[in-house]
């Protein structure tokens, strides 16, 4: 990036490469090759390999530690819409009570790709105008959004890009009326599938519980990693060569001198 030099550049660069570092040291999860996606690619394809480390944590059952991955891809990559669809699912599952906050993602993937089934999914559940979780645990919706599952849940079972998304259409298909007219349906249990370590049993795979998130897993083609891989290497201030320890080190220390220099401000 233009006009970043000397100690500004480092301040910039630095945690990112440390940032990035920490995110590609972190292991692969899948218990199950066949139903994630690829994840053997090269070491060098570092925004892939970021995607790919989200969607690891997101099978693991930790989407609070998917959302930085999805962070940087977004940052990276504000035109692929699988990377703000992603960001905003893991901010859903990590955090419901704050699910507002992935609104503005999942809108910008819907607008790149509107009525992509999986979009529409997260974006009722990240609505309040469209759904609410009750003392129950139930997530409880508006017709429209009710309308609006059924609808994404016909076309689950067409997505070859999303491995295991058909086994969605019976979790979907399960919502139950209520007495209420302004939350007319319920999908029971939902307080079960969010969360750190939110589960699904499902009879077809076994009936052993399965993160929600890896339900939700879209791959990508590496052409579109492809189009944005420059631009990352092009944050880091020399190259691959960024994430050499003693880089990773000089930006520890820097930034424990950046809060020590804050303290000393705070007390003046």
């Amino acid at each position: 990036m233009r006009g970043r030099t000397g100690k500004n550049a480092a301040t910039y660069f630095l945690p990112m490469a440390l940032a990035l570092a920490a995110i590609l040291a972190a292991p692969f999860a899948g218990r199950d090759a066949r139903a994630e996606p690829n994840a053997t690619a090269s070491q060098t394809q570092l925004l892939k390999q970021l995607y790919l480390n989200g969607l690891a944590r997101m099978a693991q059952g930790d989407p609070g530690r998917a959302i930085s991955a999805f962070q940087v891809v977004t940052e990276v990559a504000p035109g692929l819409p699988q990377g703000h669809y992603s960001l905003a699912l893991a901010m859903v599952l990590a955090d419901f009570d704050r699910r507002e906050r992935a609104l503005p993602e999942i809108d910008k993937a819907l607008a790149a790709l509107p009525g992509q089934p999986l979009f529409v999914i997260v974006k009722v559940m990240a609505d309040p105008a469209l759904s609410s979780r009750g003392q129950d645990g139930a997530l409880y919706l508006t017709a429209e959004g009710a309308a609006r599952l059924r609808q994404a849940a016909t076309g689950l079972d067409r997505l070859p890009e999303a491995h295991n998304a058909r086994y969605l259409v019976p979790v979907l298909a399960a919502l139950e009326e209520t007495r209420d007219p302004a939350r007319p349906y319920r999908l029971a249990n939902f307080s079960a599938m969010v969360g750190a370590n939110g589960k699904l049993r499902l009879p077809q795979l076994g009936d052993t519980p399965q993160a929600f998130g890896r339900f939700f897993a879209l791959s990508v083609a590496d052409a579109e990693f492809g189009a944005y891989e420059g631009q990352l290497v092009a944050r880091l201030q020399n190259g691959l060569d960024s994430l050499s320890p003693t880089n990773i080190e000089a930006a520890r220390y820097q930034r424990r001198e950046e809060a020590l220099r804050g303290m000393v401000e705070s007390a003046r």
